[in-house]
């Protein structure tokens, strides 16, 4: 679900119905599509083409006409990242840094004078030699005409050259296991010693061989090119340990403050102070899990996810995918909720702590996916994630305190009072209560931005541009 943008000419299939975006209708602000076959019109608001996408019902297709390789860009968009080959994903890794660098200063004009700082910043981060412009402009060639789909960013590694192999298999086997005595070790010893080891053991090899069938020596420059194939984190942990690695590839500095919506979320979990019953049995069955997801530009809640499992990858993408999509079909459920929750899109940068389930490899792959930046946060570092964590106090103060099954805060308050025995509320009831909080509690409280009320704050941010035509597609 990545996000991209609906402009004049983009394809649209609607119920497996081919359209293409027309423009926009003057008096409701609609984007009216036109069908190709029979020149039907429809008039979608953003939240109903939203809502559509949620369904399925409803997907963008990406115009590879204007790519450097239209077959190459199909394939790489029916790649799923989280099964991409190491390599592979390294290398999509390292270019998604740089363009989301780029993307998230909205520069002017997409030429050298905007965009070099940025470039050498993020190759200054990586350790690396910056990429030319041309590369640049390429990757945003590939990236625009798969509807700004980060996938378009996947290298093909696997079609390059003449793919087959033109060492001898000796030499390589060789190079590999030098790799792994005599440079990947704490030593950290420099390529040129490699190079000798190398050398020394093809060398002695042919000594026990006749003239006719020695092994040819390989090159400095094959050496290390195999140097330069090993994945950066990797290197960097084998060579320097496991926390140099995590430092330099997975913490990002602390930026607590956000300029617009979309830009920072916050997302955390919270042991509920409310023992809840099962919803069939009627009986008790303990305190649930919510993870939530905050704005913090707009103080909105962007989505959440309830259970009684401890928390897991599962409940945090299901948190994530409740927060990036319409919320206009949940809402259905409850017809008795008056105003609207309008929040959902793609985030720059989303926050969380070091727990198991952010550090999965399905949850990295689909932030990956995304175009969302994980950023880690310090152990015992709260005010890392301040707005989130407000917003579990607010929670169990404003919501929960009062209710059947309450905890308290302390045993003193408790006094005699057992919350297991007197719980009555189900979790069905329960998430219904959370979306009525919600959407009337928190999101009509004033924000700092001074923009009104949170939920006046996010539309206020897209009628000024920003994320005005996000939509996320569900592939």
């Amino acid at each position: 679900m990545p996000a991209v943008q609906l402009k004049h000419g983009s394809k649209l299939r609607f119920n497996g119905l081919p359209y293409q975006v027309i423009g926009r209708t003057a008096e409701t602000d609609k984007i009216l599509l036109l069908n190709d076959d029979t020149l039907e019109e429809l008039r979608l608001s953003q939240n109903e083409i939203a809502a559509e996408i949620a369904k399925c019902r409803l997907e963008l297709i990406p115009d590879v006409s204007g790519s450097s390789g239209p077959e190459l860009l199909l394939e790489h968009l029916q790649k799923d990242p989280i099964n991409l080959s190491e390599k592979a994903s390294s290398e999509y890794k390292r270019r998604s840094e740089y363009f989301k660098a780029i993307t998230e200063i909205r520069p002017r004009f997409y030429s050298a004078p905007y965009i070099t700082p940025v470039i050498s910043a993020v190759a200054e981060k990586l350790g690396e030699t910056p990429p030319s412009l041309s590369t640049i402009y390429r990757w945003r060639r590939e990236y625009l005409a798969a509807n700004c789909d980060f996938r378009a960013l996947t290298p093909g590694f696997s079609r390059r050259g003449n793919r087959k192999r033109r060492l001898d298999p000796y030499v390589i086997r060789v190079i590999e296991d030098a790799i792994n005595t005599n440079y990947l070790v704490p030593e950290r010893p420099p390529v040129a010693q490699l190079a000798a080891a190398v050398i020394s053991t093809i060398v002695k090899k042919n000594r026990e061989l006749p003239d006719s069938s020695t092994i040819p020596i390989p090159s400095d420059r094959t050496i290390y090119r195999a140097v330069s194939a090993i994945a950066p984190d990797y290197k960097v942990k084998k060579r320097y340990g496991n926390s140099a690695e995590y430092i330099r590839f997975h913490v990002v500095q602390a930026r607590p403050k956000a300029c617009r919506v979309l830009e920072r979320w916050e997302m955390d979990h919270c042991k509920l102070d409310l023992f809840v019953i099962d919803d069939d049995f009627k009986s008790p069955y303990g305190r649930p899990w919510l993870t939530t997801i905050i704005d913090v530009y707009s103080g909105m809640i962007v989505g959440f996810h309830l259970s009684f499992d401890s928390p897991t990858k599962q409940s945090a993408l299901s948190a994530l995918k409740h927060a990036v999509l319409s919320k206009a079909e949940h809402l259905k459920r409850y017809p008795d909720i008056v105003n609207s929750w309008d929040a959902y899109g793609v985030p720059t940068t989303l926050v969380v702590d070091n727990g198991q389930e952010f550090h999965a490899p399905d949850f990295v792959a689909a932030c990956h996916y995304l175009g969302t930046t994980i950023q880690y946060t310090k152990a015992r570092s709260p005010w890392l994630k301040g707005n989130i964590e407000r917003h579990f106090g607010a929670l169990n103060q404003s919501l929960l305190a009062g209710m059947k099954g309450y905890t308290f805060a302390d045993t003193k308050s408790k006094g005699d009072y057992d919350p297991k025995k007197n719980a009555a509320i189900g979790l069905r009831k329960l998430e219904g209560l959370l979306y009525h909080w919600i959407v009337d509690v928190p999101h009509r409280q004033p924000v700092r931005t001074g923009a009104g009320d949170a939920r006046h704050g996010w539309p206020a941010q897209f009628r000024e541009g920003v994320g005005a035509d996000e939509v996320k597609q569900n592939s």
